[in-house]
């Protein structure tokens, strides 16, 4: 009978503790959402997106209106109009809320898309932690880790145009993870990732994934050429589009814009030891590996700390303080195909992008790995995985103080970020 009452009373300590940990993760997520609507509402500054937008429903390729608090950073120069060098998917998708609100004397702001597009961020690596098996309550603690508790906050809170188009680069990558886990239609992951190609060409990389995963599986070599088509042809028809989208603007097909762009002076240095050079590596790695928040003095002699205390290294910081539970994946263990394959696919993505002169100025973090970022945290389900069928308390923890804390440092960003 003893051990009995200590069996049932272990059970109903543990589905109290199930059910707190439940109870504690939806308040967690109701305050971000509230943080969420609320600086997506606002103005932000650095409407590109939009300004181009409607541009393109005059028929323009350049600025027609150069966006208000935006001045020249950033924009290229050619003969004597400005363009965006950007992708230009984001404006295009913005087209049809930019002609309505314009009816209506309103401007669009990217804020009021942003917000949804986060939204549907969360609950895709919720749907993604799901098919890796984890409880529906470990699911939610794992969808806060990617959007609160890294790098992907700070994208998520200023919708301002280079960071808009970065979540819908996020989003697109996992609409086409979800779709490989679960139906495997190759033609509409194509389509998504030929979208990528249209919003952020560093981050296409992540088409080896699919390809790979494609080619090295035990499916006839004809239905593995299908595959590939259908992956390649939407990617073709992409790269074209961006060639003919060049040429119109600067009479060139090569030129996106990048080498035209009018940048600050430090830019403008880098730039001039190439667009992309092996001098960039180190400052990338530090920023992403090594980069840590700078502390604030009272004076310019002593070392006694003042409010805040801290603040963000508006050139980045490390993606261990940014997204502590990373240090995990030192525990994993990567011999399946699937694990090899993400590696390849994130050093593939990530070489690149640690070789380009801009490092990603005025950013929580390093938001250029965001690119890769899909492909690691899943990485990351796979490493906890192998050592538990469920989240640790102390990851719990890690995962919800990561994300305040994240939140405390992104507020010394505001003056940097809000006009």
């Amino acid at each position: 009978m003893l051990n009995k009452r200590n069996v049932f009373d272990v059970t109903v300590v543990a589905d109290r503790f199930k059910n707190f940990g439940f109870v504690v993760i939806l308040t967690v997520m109701l305050i971000f959402l509230v943080l969420l609507a609320s600086f997506n509402l606002s103005d932000h500054g650095d409407q590109q997106f939009s300004e181009l937008a409607r541009s393109f429903l005059q028929g323009k390729l350049y600025f027609t209106q150069l966006p208000a608090d935006a001045g020249l950073h950033d924009v290229a120069f050619f003969n004597g109009k400005y363009f965006w060098p950007l992708g230009p998917l984001p404006a295009f998708l913005l087209m049809p809320l930019v002609a309505i609100f314009d009816q209506f004397n309103l401007f669009f702001y990217q804020g009021y898309i942003e917000f949804f597009i986060t939204l549907s961020i969360f609950y895709l690596i919720f749907r993604i932690s799901r098919i890796f098996k984890y409880a529906t309550t470990d699911s939610l603690y794992l969808a806060l880790a990617f959007g609160a508790g890294s790098s992907y906050l700070h994208i998520a809170l200023i919708p301002k145009s280079y960071f808009y188009a970065q979540s819908l680069t996020v989003l697109l990558l996992l609409l086409a993870i979800h779709e490989f886990l679960t139906k495997k239609r190759y033609w509409l992951i194509g389509l998504y990732l030929g979208s990528v190609l249209m919003t952020r060409i560093t981050a296409v990389s992540g088409a080896i994934f699919f390809i790979l995963m494609s080619l090295t599986s035990n499916k006839k070599f004809t239905d593995k050429i299908r595959e590939l088509l259908e992956i390649v042809a939407p990617l073709t028809a992409s790269f074209i589009i961006l060639l003919i989208y060049n040429y119109s603007r600067f009479h060139n097909w090569w030129e996106s814009g990048y080498n035209l762009q009018l940048v600050m002076k430090q830019f403008i240095v880098a730039r001039s030891y190439g667009l992309f050079s092996l001098a960039h590596l180190p400052g990338n790695l530090y920023y992403f590996l090594l980069g840590h928040p700078l502390p604030i003095f009272r004076d310019e002699v002593s070392h006694v700390l003042k409010p805040p205390y801290i603040v963000a290294d508006p050139w980045g910081m490390s993606i261990f303080i940014t997204s502590p539970y990373y240090l995990y994946l030192f525990w994993g263990s990567y011999r399946d195909r699937l694990a090899k394959i993400l590696w390849i696919t994130v050093i593939a993505t990530a070489v690149p992008i640690f070789m380009y002169y801009g490092i990603g100025w005025i950013q929580f973090g390093y938001r250029y790995a965001l690119d890769f970022l899909p492909f690691l945290f899943l990485l990351f389900l796979i490493a906890i995985k192998q050592q538990t069928d469920k989240l640790s308390l102390k990851l719990k923890i890690l995962i919800v103080v990561g994300a305040f804390f994240n939140i405390y440092l992104i507020s010394s960003l505001i003056n940097y970020t809000v006009k």
